[in-house]
C-alpha cells in the first residue's frame, strides 16, 4: 500500500510563448531543472529548504488509493534536482507537514499535523537524521483541531513553531495563534497561545535579535472587516510585547503568509489580499520597521483563487522573489506564478510556468549561489493525478529546457 514511486522528467514542453515574462534589468541566463516526485495518485509539496550540500529537501504528502489516507512524504534532492531518497512518516490515519528545516546538526525538523495519534488533530513534529532516519516524533494539543504551519530553529538550538489551536484550555476562543518553543528533544519549554473571540490563524515566526519573535498570519473581524494581517511581537518567552493589524478600510480578506528580514533594515511580510475588488487575491508586500510601522505597501497583479498563497523569500539584492498560482497565464488553469521585487517594492519581473493543467506554487527559497528554489504540486506533468513539483530557476526565473 505505502510503496513509493519517484518520477523525474529529463525536459519537459517549451512554456508557451503567449506566458506573460518581463525583464527590466538584464537578459537572463538560462540554467535549472524541474522534476516531479510522487505516486501514481495524489501528491502534493508544500515546503522546501536548501540542504548544506548544495541539493535540497522537500516535504510534502502523499495519499494512498485503497483507503484515501495521507503520510508525510520526505524527498532529498541533490544539486540537479534529481532524488537520492524518500521517506514517509505517520500512523493509520493521515499525517501532514506544510513545513520542512534542515537542522544546525545536519538533520531535518518537520511540522503539521497529525490524525493517528491522540486527539482529532493533533500540531506533530518529526525529527530526523541527515538520512531521513527518524529520530523522534512528538504530537501536542487539545481536545480540537491544532496544526503547525511553520517550524524554524532558534539561535540556542531549540525550535519554534506556530500553527492555529482551537482546543480548550489552550486557546481563548474558537482559533487562535499557536507559539510552542521546544527542546531538541521535543520536549516543551513554553507554549502561548493569542487571541480573543475573533479567530486568528498563525502561518509564519522570525526570530528577533533580541531572541523574542514576529508571529505572522490574520485575525477575522467577519462583516466588520473581514480577514486582517495580524503580527505579534513577543519576548523570548512567548510573552506578547505589541501587536499589529493590517488591512483595507472595507470587508476584504487580507492573509499573511511570510515574513522575513528586509535590506537594510525592517521586515518585509507577504500576504494574499482581494481588497482589489476584481475577484481574485493578489500578492501584497508590506515593508515595516523594527516597531511594526508600515513604511511602504504594495499590491501586485496575481489573479490567484481563494486558496492561494502568496510567499516570498529575500533575495542577494535586497529585494525578494514572491511566488505563488495565477489564473492569468493558463486557458482557465491555475499556473505557478512568480513575481520579483526590488527592495522599494517595484515590480521588475514577473513569469507565469504554463503547464497545460492546475499547477500551484506553494513554497521558495533562494539558494547560495542567488538561484530560486519552487517547490509546489502539479497535474501537468509526472504520472500522478497531482505530483510533488519541484523548480530551480537562476535568478531571473528561467531555466534550461534540457534541465
Amino acid at each position: 500500500m505505502k510503496k513509493i514511486y519517484t518520477i523525474v522528467l529529463m525536459s519537459f514542453l517549451v512554456l508557451s510563448c503567449e506566458r506573460l515574462v518581463k525583464f527590466i534589468n538584464g537578459p537572463p541566463v538560462g540554467h535549472g531543472f524541474l522534476r516531479t516526485f510522487g505516486t501514481t495518485f495524489y501528491d502534493y509539496g508544500w515546503g522546501v529548504d536548501e540542504t548544506f550540500d548544495g541539493g535540497a529537501i522537500i516535504v510534502g504528502v502523499k495519499e494512498y488509493r485503497d483507503d484515501r489516507t495521507r503520510d508525510i512524504l520526505l524527498v532529498k534532492v541533490d544539486e540537479d534536482g534529481f532524488g537520492l531518497w524518500e521517506k514517509s512518516f505517520g500512523g493509520p490515519d493521515n499525517e501532514e507537514a506544510y513545513a520542512v528545516k534542515q537542522c544546525m546538526n545536519g538533520g531535518y525538523i518537520l511540522a503539521g499535523y497529525s490524525n493517528s495519534y491522540g486527539a482529532a488533530s493533533e500540531v506533530y513534529v518529526v525529527k530526523t537524521d541527515s538520512y531521513g532516519k527518524l529520530e523522534w516524533d512528538k504530537t501536542y494539543g487539545g481536545p480540537n483541531l491544532d496544526r503547525a504551519y511553520e517550524i524554524i530553529e532558534t539561535h540556542d538550538g531549540h525550535f519554534i513553531i506556530v500553527g492555529v489551536t482551537n482546543s480548550p484550555g489552550i486557546s481563548h476562543g474558537n482559533d487562535d495563534i499557536w507559539l510552542q518553543k521546544i527542546d531538541g528533544q521535543g520536549n516543551t519549554i513554553w507554549r502561548n497561545a493569542y487571541g480573543e473571540s475573533n479567530h486568528e490563524v498563525g502561518y509564519d515566526v522570525v526570530e528577533l535579535p533580541d531572541g523574542g519573535f514576529l508571529v505572522l498570519g490574520y485575525k477575522n473581524f467577519y462583516d466588520i472587516a473581514g480577514k486582517d494581517i495580524y503580527l505579534i511581537k513577543t519576548d523570548s518567552d512567548g510573552t506578547t510585547v505589541w501587536e499589529k493589524t493590517f488591512g483595507s478600510t472595507m470587508v476584504y480578506d487580507e492573509i499573511g503568509y511570510s515574513i522575513h528580514e528586509a535590506y537594510p533594515s525592517g521586515y518585509l511580510i507577504c500576504a494574499a489580499t482581494n481588497s482589489r475588488d476584481n475577484g481574485w487575491f493578489d500578492p501584497q508586500v508590506i515593508k515595516i520597521d523594527y516597531d511594526g510601522n508600515m513604511q511602504w505597501s504594495a499590491i501586485y497583479n496575481g489573479g490567484g483563487l481563494s486558496h492561494t498563497r502568496w510567499v516570498a523569500t529575500p533575495t542577494y539584492d535586497g529585494g525578494a522573489a514572491i511566488i505563488g498560482t495565477t489564473t492569468y497565464t493558463g486557458q482557465g488553469n491555475e499556473d505557478i506564478y512568480l513575481i520579483k521585487i526590488d527592495q522599494q517594492g517595484q515590480e521588475l519581473w514577473n513569469i507565469g510556468f504554463e503547464g497545460g493543467d492546475d499547477d500551484w506554487g506553494w513554497s521558495i527559497v533562494e539558494t547560495c549561489i542567488n538561484d530560486l528554489l519552487i517547490v509546489g504540486s502539479t497535474k501537468s506533468y509526472g504520472r500522478g493525478i497531482f505530483d510533488i513539483i519541484l523548480m530551480k530557476t537562476n535568478e531571473f526565473g528561467t531555466y534550461d529546457l534540457d534541465g
